[in-house]
């Protein structure tokens, strides 16, 4: 088996964002509805044709704090990964798509420390933001929460954070 070089690269915001992007966009993220599956981002058309262009010569890895039950929903015509480092760093996956099962033994270990206090940390956001902040655990190869993260309510809930 032959080895290529790889190029790893962000997803959100680099190769694809929410926003739509023109007319010869092409379907990056897709959710299902009860229509079946919607693009819910886009990759502009020149960035679609470079990677198309890269992954001839090289494997591509998408690095991204997306979780793997969100990173199972990026599909890119043309364009497959080659293995991916997600939730920032705490989910490795092979280029066969599984866990790096000694990765999850590593961050099993560095995460069973952080758990309790991120989901009390969770807590408190919650009920000081007053429903103006979304905090929510993100995922990581082990039972475990690889880290936290709060967005705010698409309306703010109508407070204020101090």
């Amino acid at each position: 088996m032959s080895h290529r070089d790889w190029i790893a690269t962000d997803l959100d915001g680099t190769l694809f964002a929410r926003a739509f992007a023109g007319t010869e966009a092409v379907p990056a993220t897709w959710r299902e509805t009860d229509a079946g599956p919607v693009a819910s981002s886009w990759m502009p058309r020149a960035t679609y044709v470079l990677m198309r262009a890269l992954a001839n010569h090289f494997d591509i890895v998408a690095v991204t704090a997306r979780d793997l039950d969100s990173f199972s929903r990026v599909a890119i015509e043309g364009i497959s990964f080659r293995g991916a480092i997600l939730a920032n760093g705490a989910i490795m996956v092979g280029q066969d798509g599984d866990l790096d099962s000694e990765w999850n033994d590593h961050m099993s270990i560095v995460l069973s420390t952080a758990g309790e206090e991120l989901e009390a940390v969770r807590l408190q956001i919650a009920e000081m933001s007053q429903g103006a902040a979304r905090p929510r655990l993100v995922a990581s190869g082990t039972p475990l929460p690889a880290y936290l993260v709060a967005k705010p309510t698409r309306n703010g809930g109508g407070r204020t954070l101090a």
